[in-house]
C-alpha cells in the first residue's frame, strides 16, 4: 500500500545534515532563514496550505478502493526584515465527513515555535514552542546564554487555570571545552551526562561542494549525499536482518530542475513501509514576480497502481 504520510514531501524543507548533539546546543544553529524555507526575496510572511490530500488505496474484496481526503495542514511563517525566522504555526487536524453535521474541521492540532532575538546584535536569546491538543497545553521554553549556547531547557504543562506545572527541566554549564548537564524529571530519576567540544565541531557544516555523511540511527547505517547547493541528492539505510522485524534498507533518489527545485523522488527498499518503485513527480504550477512558486501538486505511484496526489498553495507577503 502507498504510504500516505510519507508521500506528501514537505514543500518547504528538504532532508538536510543531521546536526549532532553539540550542533543542537549552539544556537546559530537553530536559526531559520527565508533560504531556509526556499523563499526569495524579502518575505514578511509565507503560508503554506494543503488544498487537497487525496489517497487511493489498494482494492478491497468488491474491488473497490478507498479514498481518503481527510486531513489538513497548515504551515505558516512570519520572518523579520533580516529575513530570520520569528514564528513558525503549524495546524493539522481532521476534516469532518461531507455529510456530517458537526463543525467541518475537527481534532486540531497546534503547535507554535517562537524565536527571540536581541536587538542590538542580533542573537538568539530564546526559543519558546507552544503545543496546543484538545484539552492539552504544554509549553517548553529555551534559554540561550551569552556564549551562543542553550544554557536552559524548561517544559511545562499548563492546568486548566493557565498555570505552569513543571515536568522536565534540563541546565546545560559550559566548562572549558566541555558541556555538562542534568535533567531534573517530575516523576522520574535526574539524568545527567558531558558532551566534549573540541574545536569547532558545535559549529553546523554548510557545504559549498558536493558531500557525503555518514551516521547510524539504532541499528541501520544512513548515508546521505548532498550536491554544492546543499541539496540532498541520495539517501541509503542498510540495517542487519535481526528477524524481530523488518530492516531499514532502502535507496532514494532526488532530481531537482535548474532553479534547484525538487521535481522527482525514486524510493526502493523496506523503511517503514515497503517501497516498491515509488516515484514521486512535484509540478510547480505557477510563479509569482519574485519567482516564488504558488500552487504545487505532488502524485506518488507505486508498482501496485496506487496512488496519491497533494495539492498545496502558498500565500507570500513581502515587506
Amino acid at each position: 500500500m502507498t504510504d500516505f504520510i510519507s508521500a506528501q514531501i514537505k514543500p518547504f524543507e528538504y532532508p538536510s545534515i543531521s546536526l549532532s548533539k553539540q550542533q543542537k546546543l549552539y544556537a546559530e544553529n537553530l536559526v531559520k532563514t527565508t533560504q531556509t524555507l526556499r523563499v526569495k526575496g524579502n518575505v514578511k510572511s509565507l503560508k503554506i496550505i494543503e488544498l487537497e490530500g487525496n489517497y487511493e488505496g489498494k482494492s478491497n474484496g468488491n474491488g473497490e478502493k478507498k479514498l481518503f481526503n481527510k486531513y489538513f495542514k497548515i504551515n505558516s511563517y512570519e520572518f523579520l526584515p533580516n529575513n530570520k525566522l520569528k514564528i513558525h504555526k503549524y495546524q493539522y487536524g481532521i476534516r469532518g465527513d461531507e455529510n456530517t453535521s458537526k463543525n467541518a474541521i475537527l481534532d486540531t492540532t497546534t503547535t507554535k515555535t517562537a524565536y527571540y532575538f536581541d536587538e542590538i546584535n542580533d542573537k538568539l536569546l530564546k526559543i519558546t514552542e507552544t503545543l496546543l491538543k484538545r484539552s492539552e497545553k504544554h509549553i517548553t521554553e529555551t534559554k540561550i546564554n551569552s556564549e551562543g549556547f542553550i544554557s536552559e531547557k524548561i517544559a511545562y504543562n499548563l492546568n486548566e487555570n493557565e498555570e505552569k506545572e513543571v515536568y522536565y527541566s534540563i541546565k546545560y554549564v559550559l566548562r572549558r571545552n566541555k558541556i555538562s548537564w542534568v535533567k531534573e524529571n517530575s516523576n522520574l530519576e535526574d539524568e545527567r551526562g558531558k558532551l566534549s567540544l573540541r574545536g569547532e565541531n558545535y559549529k553546523k557544516i554548510n557545504n559549498p561542494k558536493p558531500l557525503m555523511t555518514s551516521e547510524f540511527i539504532g541499528n541501520a547505517h544512513v548515508t546521505k549525499q548532498f550536491d554544492g547547493h546543499g541539496n540532498i541528492v541520495t539517501m541509503g539505510s542498510y540495517e542487519p536482518d535481526i528477524r524481530s522485524s523488518l530492516p531499514n534498507n532502502y535507496t532514494f533518489t532526488y532530481q531537482y530542475n535548474e532553479d534547484n527545485e525538487l521535481i522527482e523522488i525514486h524510493r526502493n527498499g523496506i523503511g517503514l513501509i515497503s517501497y516498491h518503485n515509488f516515484i514521486t513527480k512535484i509540478v510547480y504550477e505557477n510563479y509569482d514576480k519574485n519567482g516564488n512558486w504558488q500552487n504545487m501538486t505532488i502524485k506518488t505511484s507505486d508498482d501496485s497502481g496506487s496512488l496519491s496526489e497533494v495539492k498545496y498553495r502558498r500565500e507570500i507577503r513581502y515587506y
